[in-house]
């Protein structure tokens, strides 16, 4: 959600890429383009995510926000990270969207992600965007990340992360959310050479490997007589695709 209660939402199919961290990251970056390119005097984000380590809260969604921060050509200063309870949700907002969504779906016949989108589009019409990924998108942070030092943030039990573009080689975190303080550590590796600057490494495009197995693209294949004829041409293009 943001300032004017649109819900963001970055959508792309199986075959294009998995849901790991890379794709997390990336996924959330396009629509951090989005919100600052719809409100272009933001100075600050706040970030609310669920605890799951594998996919929020590592050194790979970190680098990928560090990124955005260094790159973005915006008045963002600073993006905040604060963490949900395992099983609690802080942001209600977010749960009646979750609501809706599932709402229409239930009432609608998914036959591939085309006819997600047409469901996607009609629901808040006026206050939710979507957002469709190319393979182009998907950047491998994690391959970035290795290039620092993030063993002094323990990612399981922190529940706020603060980034400034002032300081981009420093995470600062708090692992409650009534200490005062931060903990700021710096994520320059220690075997870097004291003349050499640091600088955020380029990112590279993330490798596919998510290409459909022979079981389901014959599964697939069998339904094909069943689906509207636009479906039918979206999985005719990614079986031409999946080598």
């Amino acid at each position: 959600m943001s300032l004017n209660k649109t819900a963001y939402n970055a959508v792309w199919s199986e075959h294009q890429a998995g849901r790991g961290a890379n794709e997390i990251s990336s996924a959330l970056l396009k629509i951090l383009e989005k919100v600052v390119q719809d409100f272009p005097l933001l100075e600050n984000i706040t970030l609310w995510s669920d605890s799951c380590v594998p996919q929020n809260r590592n050194s790979i969604m970190v680098t990928a926000l560090k990124y955005f921060l260094q790159n973005n050509h915006y008045a963002l200063k600073t993006i905040e990270q604060k963490f949900c309870e395992p099983g609690h949700s802080s942001i209600q907002e977010v749960d009646s969207v979750h609501s809706q969504i599932e709402k229409a779906l239930s009432v609608s016949e998914i036959y591939s992600p085309v006819s997600l989108l047409r469901v996607l589009t009609k629901v808040r019409k006026k206050s939710m965007k979507i957002i469709e990924l190319q393979p182009g998108d998907f950047l491998n942070f994690q391959a970035t990340s290795q290039s620092f030092k993030f063993s002094e943030v323990p990612f399981t039990k922190v529940k706020y992360i603060r980034l400034d573009v002032q300081d981009p080689l420093q995470v600062s975190f708090k692992e409650s959310f009534v200490n005062d303080d931060f903990n700021d550590v710096s994520i320059v590796p220690k075997t870097r050479k004291k003349d050499k600057p640091v600088v955020m490494p380029k990112v590279s495009v993330l490798s596919k490997s998510n290409i459909l197995t022979a079981d389901k693209v014959k599964d697939l294949k069998a339904m094909l007589k069943y689906m509207p004829l636009a479906d039918r041409q979206y999985y005719q293009n990614v079986f031409k695709n999946n080598k």
